[in-house]
């Protein structure tokens, strides 16, 4: 059963462990390589309130998370409710947007993806991060809410029926993130909600431990065979003239 995620937001633990926890951190530092040459305005959606866009960078973050939302509103950052299904943006307005472990969670993903093909401009770039592989599929992705883990050319084949030309993919996941993130899982699952508040030298411990996890699994996945990658990211522009597919899949 998935969690809602809402009840933790009240725990200021659950936000110092979720923004310093590897995964996010390994998908965080991968996607800023591929954000240096993009153009504001920036669309960072699904966000939560781990957003994927890097400090200093201006982005406008988006999540359909009310508590989410709010809270990244009080940090200081702009902020809107928004469903990936129907954004409510005019077309043509955002020059890049990153879209970073959302789709999975969505059960209509081509509409979603025409959605964000939609409110790019001409050339803008779309940048995507999924799980990948259902033998992969674990008790973290019952509990995350996830309707799928995808198959890379089926993945490809998504994005171009949305109209989109794929520039480039990056595996950012192995083995060793899903060994390290289901015993993650099992460690969250038996807090049942009550995260407990440490001091601020064991936080700093914890943050010290995670960044050199994430730098492990960096290498870890640039070594891992295709077959074992768990987690694709794709880095795509917005064609001008495409044979767009007509409805979902």
């Amino acid at each position: 059963m998935a969690v809602d995620f809402t009840v933790f937001y009240e725990n200021p633990s659950y936000l110092r462990y979720k923004r310093q926890l590897f995964n996010y951190l390994l998908r965080k530092r991968r996607i800023a390589d591929f954000l240096q040459l993009a153009q504001p305005p920036l669309l960072d959606i699904g966000s939560g309130i781990a957003p994927m866009a890097p400090e200093g960078r201006p982005a406008i973050l988006a999540d359909n998370s009310l508590a989410a939302m709010r809270l990244m509103r009080l940090d200081g950052h702009p902020a809107a409710v928004l469903d990936i299904r129907n954004l409510g943006l005019r077309s043509d307005s955002v020059a890049s947007i990153v879209c970073s472990e959302v789709l999975e969670h969505v059960d209509d993903d081509g509409r979603a993806l025409g959605e964000l093909y939609r409110v790019l401009r001409p050339n803008g770039v779309l940048i995507l991060t999924v799980p990948l592989h259902s033998y992969y599929w674990g008790p973290d992705d019952k509990i995350a809410g996830h309707r799928r883990r995808y198959k890379p050319s089926v993945l490809l084949q998504t994005l171009e029926e949305a109209g989109f030309d794929v520039l480039e993919t990056a595996g950012i996941g192995s083995l060793f993130e899903r060994l390290l993130t289901l015993v993650a899982t099992v460690t969250f699952t038996k807090t049942d909600g009550s995260l407990p508040t440490h001091s601020e030298h064991w936080l700093r411990w914890y943050g010290l431990l995670n960044r050199a996890l994430a730098g492990f699994l960096q290498v870890a996945a640039r070594l891992s065979p295709a077959a074992l990658n768990s987690i694709e990211l794709v880095y795509c522009r917005k064609a001008t003239v495409c044979a767009r597919s007509a409805g979902p899949r």
